[in-house]
């Protein structure tokens, strides 16, 4: 039984996490107070849902990434055929040498990644943005802030 390779896990969290960002960017768009002119439809959603959240959109995709690429790893010791998998086979078989060659690529890999993301939320000016519900501004707050107007 084949299990698709190094990057089947990452493929499966892959569908497991935009599912996630889904749920939280319809929660984020349920905060939003739309102006009373605003358009109905598609034209809200194109013109005034996407440009809000876009920003907030990217720090989640970003964020998940990550977590995606550290759990197929520890999918490998259970099982699946991933990077972690290659790591606790060379282990079992007594390979040490070629278990800390494995480790040190998962360390620089998960580095390399997180560096990476780390510099395109700075360069899209998105390091601000809060990766978790509970530190997104609520509405009033957002009215607080702007001033009631």
């Amino acid at each position: 039984m084949s299990t698709g390779g190094p990057y089947h896990a990452q493929l499966r969290n892959s569908v497991h996490n935009g599912g996630v960002v889904a749920y939280l960017m319809g929660r984020h768009a349920d905060t939003l107070d739309y102006r009373p002119d605003a358009p109905n439809g598609l034209d809200l959603y194109a013109y005034e849902t996407v440009p809000r959240l876009y920003g907030q959109f990217l720090a989640y995709v970003l964020y998940r990434r990550e977590i995606i690429v550290r759990e197929s790893a520890i999918f490998g010791i259970l099982g699946v055929t991933t990077l972690g998998y290659c790591v606790d086979a060379a282990i079992s078989e007594l390979r040490f040498d070629v278990a800390l060659v494995l480790i040190a690529a998962t360390v620089v890999r998960s580095a390399g990644i997180d560096l990476l993301s780390r510099y395109l939320r700075q360069a899209l000016r998105i390091a601000s943005l809060p990766t978790r519900l509970a530190e997104a501004p609520s509405s009033q707050t957002a009215i607080h802030v702007l001033g009631a107007r």
